[in-house]
C-alpha cells in the first residue's frame, strides 16, 4: 500500500514537470517539428478553418498552429494578435519565420507555427 502511494506521487510530479517544460517551449524548440524553420513573406489571415498564411513566393497556403501543433490560444505571437482588430477580416502582411510540423506535399496544406514576424502591417 505504501509503495502504491509513493508511485502515485511520483507520477503526479513527473506530469507536472512535463507541463512546466511545455509552457516554456517556443515554436522553434517544439518537439513536434519535422524540419528547420524558414522565412516566408506573405499574408496572415483568419479563415473558418483556422489561421492561414498565404505564401507570396510560391502561392501556397500554410496552416498556422500553436507550438504544440494544435489550435490553442498561442497560435500567433502576441504582437501579431494585437494587429488583428476585434472583427478583422483583413490580413497581416509581413515577413514570418515559420517552423514545419509536417513535410511539404503538393496537394496538401503544410502545418507550421510562427516563431517570429517582421515588418508586419494590417491590410
Amino acid at each position: 500500500m505504501r509503495l502504491t502511494g509513493a508511485l502515485a506521487a511520483l507520477l503526479c510530479l513527473s506530469g507536472t514537470a512535463a507541463i512546466a517544460a511545455e509552457a516554456g517551449q517556443t515554436c522553434r524548440t517544439s518537439h513536434n517539428l519535422v524540419g528547420a524553420c524558414f522565412s516566408v513573406h506573405g499574408r496572415l489571415y483568419n479563415s473558418p478553418s483556422g489561421m492561414r498564411l498565404s505564401w507570396d513566393q510560391t502561392g501556397r497556403t500554410l496552416a498556422v498552429l500553436d507550438r504544440q501543433s494544435g489550435r490553442g490560444d498561442e497560435t500567433i505571437p502576441a504582437e501579431i494578435r494585437a494587429l488583428f482588430g476585434p472583427n478583422s477580416t483583413g490580413g497581416i502582411e509581413g515577413d514570418y519565420v515559420v517552423c514545419p510540423f509536417d513535410r511539404t506535399h503538393l496537394a496538401r496544406i503544410q502545418a507550421v507555427c510562427i516563431e517570429a514576424a517582421l515588418h508586419a502591417a494590417g491590410k
